[in-house]
């Protein structure tokens, strides 16, 4: 968060807290990283609140209320002194001598600072020099005083606020005035409220309309109103003579919000100046002839739109939204991270294929930076259809390093530097590169004659402070340091012999862990639901509250759930039920759990009662086998002898599916559904045959058959062959049609990378292949990437964000969080990777636990933290198995037939009352010690196929 605001009110019993907050609102697209807020109460306490995340994330109603005080700064990170007189302070900028600063504090003032924060800097800087007044309270004067000396020591470009305790709040500008600062005030009956803020348009909408624009070498001290005494007016000093005024051309180019004036100047106003000039660059740089060949001009969102209307307004040319942009992912380029700028552009931008397919489209950025976007939205546009592409830029050539407050250090990075406009082309993909000259820029934005120039360095290299030239050297070795802290790139050791296997290494194993948990303590719950995270009992008598949830919903027909909850659903449920009784050791349900099973378990003993046979897939049928597989790892109570026992109902399953698998269609592979009449038996998808994957290795580590583990690689490498699995990223997509599997659809499901994580675990814990653990970890890496939201929030971002969520999709959280239970009890390595999000997404869930009519059912959507009225079977599923997987590590391992595994198959069953789906032609076999398991179910069918020599001795 790049955005600062300070606010005072007149009313002394005033709340500072409410309007300092919707204004962190405004300045959102400054900043997604973290923000933060302090207030100052009427003792002269101070009251915090910050956190990693967007703003909506960090903050709720319950913390807000206890944020006390009439005065209020916030920033991404406020920070704290509490020697001379308690001083809170905010700083937007970037300073260009912290190596000698540093020196300072060490070697003379004897203050330490903890972190690479120039916040931190500039506040013991003023503190230190404030505080060589030796006064028992400060007065403005000495404010001023201080501020002059730090005026004079530390360079760069900042706009900071500062609060004293008890006293006031200060707001200064650097000598340049590079980063901007507003001053407002609003009347009303207890006086006039003033606040400070990097955009007016904070002013704006929280009603100030007084307002003026900080000048270089300012500072404006307004002190808090006394209990019986009039308020005093704001003390206005130039503390600093005006070294210029200068303030960033790119604030115009890009940062700032288009409703937003700056030092006298309308950021819209300039945008609009900025797309008629680049209008007549474009036209001079390809020609007429080719520009009346270009279709559709298309802006990127949202900067570049007022340049792009305005440009095609002058070319005559047609205008049209190609690109919709995910207004939940962050501006790229200030997004932390190289390798994280680049994949998230495809999550921030779509394009419409109507408006690009057999083009030519002249495409309008507000820049050209590291080129990641770009580049990406170029392939996009090719990808959809269009025929060339023409790339437009607001802004002149980005070579050079930014070192005032933008993230634009490394001049490597910057795909202008060193390379002319042609490579520059060629690089992203573009037909041609069109960028705005800086003569046209600095006409686009002069509407102040008090402006006296423009910082424009990022264009030419000649910065407006003085800059040491080794300056450069170290700012991007900090740089350096600080992508790798963000990459994290991980190696897991003890895989293979060869020392080291990398985890995906685009995004790290750890994801900012600490950030999740550092979430998870401050994460909003609503009133009626409490948990603790890190209490085990906590947990257990929350989760007893969600499984009663759940059963709201059961019809009392045994087994199944009241519409429009399916049938496959009904026994997820069950298992879910299963997994609280095993975390938990509550056995209340436990009787329903058995008879549910039982019920379900069909003429055939396989799962699929007639009832329901006609209309079912293959991953409903596998969901159901996963609930009984499920009973039989956990030594639940067996059913009574003449009944199917928990293993054989699996065994069963698994069975029917072999006889099932397609090698006609697709080289092989489960359809989705199992009869031909049915809708989507012409479809294959992850979740049966990944379904089928988990089922199989489960069976071979109970039965230690390793049958069953050779259909488990064969359904997995399948997978990978037709590219359900993405073997770049680990993306896992949901299915496609046959004969040909082509093309496939790319949409992806929480649950099935579910699936694939934990069926990895169980043929790890089997097989103790490295590359089951290998696979297990790239996972964990994509779960995080492409489901936890909001530094570590669970979403199924697919349908939840539009409300487009089916019965069965509101269910799939439940699944993933689920099976990273079981990874970490198989893996207990992987515990640190996966419980920090679970815990995020636990509080999160609990927070969204306040609706009717228990009061505590949970919502679909966790990620504002709040009921969202949008229940269903599924979302009480989800947050209980949520919070009951963060107990999992607890769990013993799953049981097998060679550990204490009780659960028995039936051979005569199978044998002997063989399934009307099977092959005529099936035979029981016959297999040597090699095999090495007691219950041989599987080979039946595996007999038939004609692919079991290789196991027989």
């Amino acid at each position: 968060m790049c955005g600062i605001l300070g606010l005072l009110l007149a009313n002394s019993s005033g709340v500072a807290c409410p309007e300092i907050f919707e204004g962190l609102n405004i300045l959102q697209h400054r900043g997604q990283d973290a923000a933060g807020i302090v207030t100052c109460g009427s003792q002269g306490r101070f009251y915090q609140c910050k956190g990693s995340g967007m703003v909506r994330d960090v903050f709720n109603e319950h913390q807000l209320r206890e944020l006390y005080g009439n005065m209020a700064i916030a920033h991404a990170q406020p920070f704290y002194v509490n020697s001379p007189y308690g001083i809170v302070f905010a700083h937007n900028g970037n300073l260009t001598n912290t190596q000698e600063l540093r020196k300072y504090l060490d070697e003379i003032a004897h203050r330490h600072i903890n972190t690479n924060s120039d916040s931190e800097l500039l506040l013991n800087v003023f503190a230190s020099y404030l505080s060589q007044f030796q006064k028992s309270r400060a007065t403005y004067d000495d404010l001023f005083k201080a501020l002059s000396q730090l005026f004079r020591h530390c360079q760069g470009g900042y706009a900071c606020v500062a609060m004293i305790a008890g006293y006031g709040i200060l707001g200064f500008r650097d000598p340049n005035g590079i980063r901007p600062l507003v001053f407002g005030e609003r009347i009303n009956k207890h006086g006039k409220d003033y606040l400070f803020a990097s955009e007016s348009v904070a002013l704006d909408q929280l009603g100030f309309t007084n307002y003026y624009d900080v000048k270089p070498g300012q500072a404006i001290f307004i002190e808090k109103k006394k209990t019986n005494e009039p308020q005093k007016l704001p003390i206005i000093k130039q503390v600093h003579e005006q070294l210029g005024y200068t303030p960033d051309i790119f604030e115009y180019v890009y940062f700032a919000r288009p409703d937003t004036v700056m030092d006298g100047i309308s950021v819209y106003r300039a945008r609009l100046k900025m797309g008629r000039y680049l209008a007549e660059t474009v036209k001079r740089k390809l020609g007429e002839d080719v520009v009346s060949k270009i279709d559709v001009v298309v802006p990127v969102p949202d900067t570049s739109r007022n340049s792009a209307l305005e440009l095609a307004q002058i070319l005559n040319l047609n205008y049209k939204e190609g690109f919709i942009k995910n207004r939940y992912v962050g501006r790229t380029f200030i997004m932390p991270g190289q390798q994280i700028r680049k994949k998230s552009v495809r999550r921030k931008l779509n394009a419409q294929a109507l408006e690009f397919n057999k083009k030519n489209v002249l495409i309008v950025d507000d820049s050209i930076v590291r080129g990641t976007t770009s580049k990406e939205i170029i392939q996009m546009a090719k990808d959809a259809g269009a025929k060339k592409v023409y790339f437009a830029s607001c802004a002149p050539p980005v070579r050079y390093p930014h070192v005032y407050g933008i993230d634009l250090a490394n001049r490597k990075d910057l795909i202008a530097y060193q390379r002319t406009e042609t490579e520059i082309a060629k690089e992203i993909g573009a037909d041609e590169v069109i960028y705005q000259t800086l003569e046209d820029l600095y006409k686009s934005c002069q509407y102040n004659p008090l402006v006296s120039d423009f910082e424009t360095s990022v264009f030419t290299g000649k910065y407006v402070t003085n800059l040491d030239k080794n300056y450069f050297n170290y700012l991007e070795e900090l740089h350096k340091n600080s992508e790798i802290m963000h990459e994290n790139i991980v190696s897991i050791t003890n895989f293979d012999n060869n020392g080291t296997i990398k985890a995906f290494e685009d995004i790290s194993l750890y994801n900012h862990n600490i950030l999740y948990i550092l979430f998870a303590l401050i994460i909003p719950y609503a009133a009626s639901i409490y948990l603790d995270v890190n209490n085990p009992e906590s947990i257990k008598q929350t989760a007893s509250f969600l499984t009663e949830n759940v059963l709201y919903y059961y019809s009392g027909t045994p087994g199944l759930f009241k519409g429009p909850v399916y049938w496959w659903q009904s026994g997820a449920a069950w298992n879910s039920l299963l997994d609280y009784s095993r975390y938990t050791g509550d056995t209340r349900w436990n009787g329903l759990i058995m008879e549910a099973i039982l019920s379900q378990a069909g003429e055939n003993r396989d799962l699929l009662p007639i009832q329901f046979r006609l209309s079912q897939g293959n991953d409903d049928q596998t969901f159901w086998a996963f609930t009984a597989m499920t009973a039989a790892e956990i030594n639940f109570e067996n059913p009574p002898p003449e009944e199917p026992q928990w293993l054989e109902l699996a065994q069963k399953v698994f069975n029917e599916q072999v006889e099932r698998w397609d090698e006609q269609n697709c080289q092989g592979g489960l359809r989705w559904q199992i009869f031909p009449y049915n809708s989507g038996y012409t479809y294959k998808n992850t979740v049966s045959n990944g379904a089928f994957f988990q089922l199989a290795a489960r069976l071979a580590r109970y039965t230690n058959n390793s049958t069953y583990a050779y259909w488990a690689e064969k359904a997995y490498v399948w997978m990978e062959n037709i590219q359900f699995i993405n073997l770049t990223s680990y993306a896992v997509y949901d299915g496609a049609e046959t004969p040909d599997c082509f093309p496939i659809t790319r949409v992806q499901w929480s649950y099935n990378n579910g699936l694939l994580m934990a069926g990895s675990a169980f043929m790890y814990d089997f097989t103790r292949d490295p590359k089951w653990a290998a696979r297990v970890y790239r996972y964990i890496v994509r779960a995080k990437k492409s489901f936890y939201r909001n530094y570590g929030i669970l979403c199924e971002p697919a349908c939840e964000f539009v409300k487009t969520c089916n019965q069965d999709q509101m269910s799939f959280k439940a699944y993933l969080s689920r099976f990273m239970g079981y990874t970490m009890i198989l893996m207990p390595d992987t515990i640190d990777y996966i419980m920090p999000i679970l815990k995020s997404s636990s509080m999160a869930a609990a927070g969204a636990c306040s609706g009717p009519p228990s009061g505590y059912h949970c919502g679909m959507n966790w990620q504002n933290s709040d009921y969202d009225g949008w229940d269903s079977l599924g979302s009480q599923m989800s947050a209980l198995e949520t919070m009951l997987a963060i107990l999992a590590p607890n769990a013993a391992k799953p049981f097998t037939s060679d550990t204490g595994g009780t659960s028995k198959s039936d051979p005569n069953n199978i044998y002997g009352n063989k399934s009307p789906y099977y092959w005529d032609n099936v035979k029981p076999a016959t297999i040597g010690d090699k095999i090495g398991a007691g219950f041989l179910t599987a080979l039946v069918v595996i007999g038939a196929i004609g692919f079991v020599a290789w196991l027989i001795v």
